[in-house]
């Protein structure tokens, strides 16, 4: 478990599933990540929201360098939608696919 000496907060996730695209966002950058939290997940009844929450740490030494990668993967992920694209085989295709769901052809790079 990482302390406040070594380690500083740099994402609290709202779940696991969220935890998980963020660590694997930072480990691509080479930082290494250590998580707590989201075992709540598998409780049963009413639950806090926060109870869900995994806390994403990294060494103190690494926090700018982990806040900026996902401030920007964080503005990349919520920019307006791209918008919706036909495939060369006549398949329509939403905004948010860079490869045709029924062909696998990937999206031209005009419309991207």
């Amino acid at each position: 478990m990482p302390t406040s000496d070594t380690h500083v907060l740099v994402y609290r996730a709202k779940d696991e599933r969220d935890a998980a695209l963020m660590v694997q966002q930072l480990e691509a950058e080479g930082l290494a990540v250590s998580t707590v939290g989201g075992a709540a997940s598998y409780g049963f009844g009413e639950l806090p929201s926060d109870a869900f929450e995994v806390e994403l740490w990294v060494e103190r030494a690494f926090e700018a360098r982990a806040r900026a990668h996902l401030a920007a993967f964080d503005r990349e992920r919520t920019a307006s939608p791209r918008a919706p694209w036909t495939c060369a085989c006549g398949e329509a295709n939403d905004g948010g696919f860079d490869v045709c769901w029924s062909c696998q052809t990937a999206r031209p790079e005009a419309a991207k």
